[in-house]
């Protein structure tokens, strides 16, 4: 997995807001390997038109700018985020994940057991203790 170091590739945003969107924001274009069972390269974007990633057959690249907000759900109480925590090692998977199901929700392009799937594989991939559990935690949301 590549390194996803804040301040470098990704910071903080909204920090002090109480009803915030979004928490994270890249810094510079990331590059992750998965593998995902499509035939051609599939471009993001939003509805205004802005590209934020082009996933192809062995990786995804999101670009600049492009904000997440990492694991959910999360609400927010006199100023504090309550849900799921967010470690170091579990940013990388979290954006990769937010970047797949905001823009194939219902999971048309790929099945959604297969976005679940890459994120637990990420998790493992960067060490995280909370692997399991976070990914039980995203098949669950998956029917809700």
């Amino acid at each position: 997995m590549p390194e996803f170091k804040e301040g470098v590739q990704y910071e903080q945003i909204n920090r002090y807001k109480f009803f915030a969107k979004y928490r994270f924001k890249l810094l510079k274009p990331t590059i992750v390997n998965v593998k995902l069972p499509i035939e051609e390269p599939i471009i993001f974007r939003d509805k205004k038109g802005r590209v934020w990633a082009e996933v192809q057959i062995n990786r995804i690249i999101i670009l600049k700018g492009y904000a997440y907000n990492g694991c959910s759900p999360k609400i927010k109480v006199f100023g504090l985020w309550l849900g799921p925590p967010d470690f170091p090692d579990t940013l990388l998977a979290t954006l990769v994940h937010d970047v797949l199901t905001q823009f194939d929700p219902e999971g048309k392009i790929v099945p959604r057991k297969f976005y679940d799937k890459i994120f637990k594989e990420i998790l493992e991939a960067s060490g995280s203790k909370v692997s399991g559990l976070y990914y039980a935690g995203a098949r669950i949301g998956t029917f809700l």
